[in-house]
Order: structure tokens, then C-alpha cells, then sequence
């Protein structure tokens, strides 16, 4: 994932969000020129709560509804461990730190446990009201996730029902490359199935539906709290000695600056 937009929902409302967006704003073309606008509902169209009747819901035609039919762990993109906040190169929602900038530190005074980016060193510094001192946050791995959502377009007419499928294909999801941006990232998103669902409504007309079936990448945090402020290690001291007589053989040092460079 990499950082897209700043404006944040959250685990769930994200992935809506994201979904929805990807698949609004079409239009079809409708007689002597003119443009039909597509609208893109959750689920099938409400009012006040109650779903439309098929007889309310024809003033809507065409329109495309969104449904999210299942949300599953995803095992074989899961790791274990502890990285950095930094490493993760995206803000997770609702977390209470200091987003990483690479505009300069602000301006003084600043209190005591601010947390800002230094992009020369590629390192967060904690400023102690005298000096800039290495910090690391470091956070469990996220639990990977997969949202599935079955999206369904509904058109009255056949022309509407491929030229609004064209469009989708083109501009909305792709079997290749396919991603969505939501919650200041960039998600995957894989197109699984694409099939017709025509049929007739209620009253017998006509009824063109076509459903994809839509997998999106997400991450949840293990916990709520996961940071852990630490000091970065400077130096590493290393001595090898012999097992029947403690003789030293070997002894080396490792500092930061020569992991930097």
C-alpha cells in the first residue's frame, strides 16, 4: 500500500467507501443525445429504511447496487513479527502518533515527545527540548483481510445494460491490476467473477443484470495500541572466544552510521 489521500474511515468503512467510489459517477446514453446518470446504491434502494418495491425502484433503472457477501482472514498473506511504523510507508487510522512528514521539523518551542520524520536520516527523532534523539516505532504486523463484494448492475434496456458494462470494464476494474484508493492507500483489487443474472422483475419486464464478484486487500492492527517507543541501538559489540580455553578470537563492533551507509 502507499499513500494516496488523507482523508481516513477506518477498518469496514474504508473498504465501502473505496468500492463505492470506484463505482460511481458513470453515465449511459439516453435518447437524442442526452446523458442517463448511473446511481450506485449499498445494497438494494431504501426509503426510510424499507426497501423499494420493484414498481418505486423502476424510476431508478439503470442503476448498480453493492453488497458485501463475505470477509475472510487472509492466511497466505500473513506474517509475523515487528517492524517499524515507518516501514509500513501508510497512516492506519485512529492510531495516536504523529504522521511521518517530509517537510521540516516545526518551529520552536516544541514539547517534549514530538515525533516528526527526518527524511535525510530515514529515521523518526524525538526532540527533548535540547537535542534530537533516535526513535523507533516498531508495531506487531497487521492481520491481513479480504473483502468480497458482488457488484450488480441493473439495466431495463440492453443497450444501456453493455454500454454500462464497457465502461466498468474499462474505467472501473480490470482482471489485471485492478485497485481501488481509500483510507490513504492503495488497495488491491481482483476481479473473480463476471456473469449475467438476467431476468424479470415483479411486474415481468425485463430485467438486464450483470454481477462481479470483487476481492479487496486490507490490513487490520493486532491491537490498539501496539506502538513501543524505543532508543535506537548505536553500537553492537561482537567477541568470539575459544570453549576450552575462553581465548578471545575475534572481536568486531557494528555502529549505526555504517548500517546507514
Amino acid at each position: 500500500m502507499v499513500a494516496a489521500v488523507e482523508e481516513q474511515w477506518g477498518f469496514l468503512l474504508a473498504e465501502d467507501l473505496g468500492v463505492k467510489n470506484r463505482f460511481t459517477g458513470f453515465k449511459v446514453r439516453g435518447r437524442e443525445g442526452s446523458e442517463i446518470k448511473v446511481r450506485t446504491f449499498f445494497r438494494w434502494p431504501e426509503k426510510e429504511g424499507m426497501p423499494l418495491s420493484h414498481a418505486e425502484a423502476a424510476e431508478l433503472y439503470p442503476f448498480i447496487t453493492i453488497d458485501l457477501i463475505d470477509l475472510r482472514r487472509s492466511e497466505e498473506r500473513e506474517s509475523r513479527g515487528l517492524v517499524t511504523y515507518e516501514s509500513l510507508g501508510y497512516k492506519i487510522h485512529d492510531y495516536p502518533v504523529t504522521w511521518m512528514s517530509d517537510s521540516e521539523p516545526p518551529p520552536e518551542p516544541w514539547d517534549v515527545g514530538i515525533l516528526w520524520s527526518r527524511p535525510k536520516y530515514r529515521t523518526l527523532q524525538q526532540w527533548n527540548g535540547t537535542e534530537w534523539i533516535p526513535r523507533s516505532l516498531q508495531i506487531d504486523l497487521p492481520i491481513p483481510y479480504d473483502f468480497y463484494y458482488q457488484v450488480t448492475t441493473h439495466t431495463h434496456m440492453i443497450a444501456h445494460d453493455r454500454e454500462l458494462w464497457s465502461k466498468l470494464m474499462q474505467y472501473a476494474v480490470r482482471d489485471r491490476y485492478g485497485y481501488i484508493e481509500t483510507d490513504t492507500t492503495v488497495r488491491r483489487a481482483d476481479v473473480l467473477d463476471m456473469s449475467p443474472a438476467d431476468g424479470r422483475d415483479a411486474n415481468g419486464k425485463r430485467v438486464f443484470r450483470k454481477a462481479l464478484t470483487l476481492r479487496v486487500s486490507s490490513e487490520l492492527p493486532e491491537s490498539v495500541e501496539p506502538f513501543v517507543l524505543g532508543r535506537r541501538i548505536e553500537e553492537v559489540r561482537g567477541v568470539v572466544r575459544d570453549m576450552r580455553d575462553s581465548e578471545v578470537r575475534e572481536e568486531w563492533v557494528t555502529t549505526a552510521e555504517d548500517i546507514d551507509h
